[in-house]
């Protein structure tokens, strides 16, 4: 059987190669308030695990739904006529980046973990909070305990 735990490492593995790349500078599992991490050490990404669904039947097996989030910090310097929403797009656009299905394969995974994740409605807020630009990525994974790759 598959753990929560487990599950959620696979996920959180998926941006290693954003943090070789440099793409994002600080990233963990244990979630600072955006005034709490250093524009020196952005962007930065959070994973924040927010709950479960459960759907449950006569004679079948329980279905999760797994919520989390992923946030990103991004607080550009310089050009003060620099578009502050583009940082955070390009970065968005590479977390989604590392979510895309591997080749061959209909759905993400991880790795024959869990039966499909999904992206839901990004959130973006800049301009509020003078430099700062804050990301939410929202990801929903389906996890069935009983789950494997080659079926249940």
């Amino acid at each position: 059987m598959t753990s929560r735990e487990t599950i959620y490492s696979a996920l959180f593995a998926l941006i290693q190669p954003l943090l070789t790349a440099s793409t994002i500078k600080t990233a963990s599992r244990i979630a600072l308030n955006w005034d709490k991490t250093d524009p020196e050490d952005q962007p930065a990404l959070y994973q924040i695990e927010l709950g479960e669904n459960v759907v449950t039947g006569n004679g079948v097996p329980n279905i999760y739904t797994l919520n989390c989030e992923w946030y990103v910090y991004v607080n550009p310097t310089g050009d003060p006529t620099e578009l502050h929403s583009t940082p955070i797009n390009n970065i968005l656009d590479s977390l989604e980046a590392v979510l895309v299905p591997p080749a061959g394969q209909e759905n993400q995974t991880l790795g024959g973990l869990v039966p499909r994740i999904f992206v839901g409605q990004r959130e973006i807020h800049e301009g509020l909070l003078g430099s700062q630009v804050i990301g939410i990525l929202p990801i929903s994974i389906i996890f069935m305990p009983a789950y494997s790759a080659g079926g249940c």
